[in-house]
């Protein structure tokens, strides 16, 4: 839904004046000198949410027309959807790298071939299939939501997202390493006006994370299959396969947005506001912390034309974390869509997603039968430190009910 909001006649020094002001003050406002971050690649955000909308569009969440995906991208976006009342029911996400059907078949044939006694040429086709089967980046997630609530500016998202990340630790192979997430809460924000160009939005998503992560020296399977001389040792290969935590978390996400005129508009986000750090731990060691992100985006509404509607946005991802190799055109995602609507109803009938995320392309389509709704998208993910490192390709789906009044 394209919402057009009466803009004021200000000037442009007025305006960005206005307008560096307001994103000074919020940068100050949410930033904190212990703010913590763990891992360059803590731009990402799909152990927390993702959506195959979201996919689709590069990682521009603001320019998704679904209620989650909202609620996730923006706290402040609420405000302008002039709804009186939006209910989602039985949103089902999923995703997987198109790997993991072929690694299975790998898995599979490893462990056959590495049962009973091998000689030394078997031994080395088993460590081919070990630095296959290991060397690959895979990737899964899911996301389900049984039902969400938006009145006005209030949302209510009650969610479950489930993330798993594996593959070759480059460049310390042979070294391989996964972490699989899973988090249960519930989401509630609030949207509001600050004037009549500003806006603002505060979310609070409480729950339970469970997260596990295992690593292995490979190199050391020779040894195991019965044969040393064959496999390239390493005296410092450690493995680790059991650690894991249960913790409470109570995270926090801030968002605003100005509108420059009525269908362009840039929002600055928050998200996990002083980093979000396990408040109490219910079960094994305490999961890591969720990283604060800062991210500036522009979205704008440029056509509309009868039924026929085209989107295009961008955002830069953790401002604070921008480094010489790990920089602005890892974070940077852009995003564009184009929207039909039937002349009797509301909600988008039919849609084409596009997208390029840290140079990566991406692509879906989604379409509104009336009762169901069906999304699809093909990604691109970079999993690595730096763009070019672990670049995985993946697959979305996401079916829903979503009525709006």
């Amino acid at each position: 839904m394209n919402v057009h909001v009466r803009s004021v006649s200000l000037s442009r020094a007025s305006v960005c004046s206005s307008v560096g002001a307001g994103l000074a003050a919020f940068v100050l406002a949410v930033s904190s000198p212990n703010v913590a971050h763990a891992d360059v690649r803590s731009f990402s955000t799909e152990n927390e949410w993702s959506s195959t909308q979201l996919n689709a569009l590069g990682g521009v969440g603001h320019l998704s027309e679904e209620l989650a995906d909202q609620f996730f991208a923006d706290p402040s976006l609420p405000q302008l959807r002039k709804t009186k009342l939006d209910i989602e029911l039985g949103s089902a996400h999923l995703m997987y790298s198109t790997d993991l059907k072929e690694t299975v078949q790998d898995a599979r044939e490893f462990q056959s071939g590495s049962s009973g006694s091998q000689g030394a040429s078997q031994t080395v086709d088993l460590l081919d299939k070990v630095h296959t089967l290991f060397g690959r980046n895979l990737m899964g997630g899911a996301n389900f939501t049984l039902l969400a609530v938006r009145r006005g500016g209030v949302t209510v998202v009650p969610y479950t997202s489930m993330f798993f990340d594996g593959g070759a630790d480059v460049p310390a192979w042979p070294r391989a390493s996964g972490t699989g997430d899973l988090y249960g809460g519930v989401g509630i924000g609030y949207g509001f006006m600050v004037g009549k160009d500003w806006d603002l939005g505060l979310n609070i998503r409480p729950g339970v994370r469970a997260y596990a992560k295992g690593a292995a020296d490979v190199s050391s399977v020779g040894d195991f299959a019965g044969s040393s001389s064959t496999a390239d040792s390493s005296p410092e290969g450690t493995s680790d396969f059991g650690s894991y935590g249960v913790g409470l978390y109570v995270p926090v996400d801030l968002g605003t947005g100005y509108r420059f005129t009525k269908d362009t508009r840039v929002n600055l986000v928050a998200r996990n506001v002083g980093s979000a750090k396990s408040l109490q731990t219910i079960k094994g060691e305490a999961p890591p912390v969720y990283p604060m992100r800062l991210s500036l985006g522009l979205s704008s509404h440029l056509l509309e034309k009868g039924a026929h509607s085209v989107n295009a946005g961008t955002d830069v991802q953790d401002l604070m974390n921008v480094s010489e190799k790990n920089g602005l055109w890892y974070r940077w995602q852009w995003g564009a869509q184009y929207l039909y609507r039937l002349s009797n109803r509301k909600e988008t009938s039919f849609g084409l997603n596009g997208g390029l995320r840290s140079g990566y392309p991406a692509i879906g389509l989604f379409l509104d039968l009336y009762i169901l709704k069906f999304e699809a998208a093909y990604f691109v993910r970079e999993s690595g430190y730096y763009v070019g490192q672990r670049p995985v390709k993946a697959v979305s789906f996401r079916t829903w009910t979503q009525m709006t009044f």
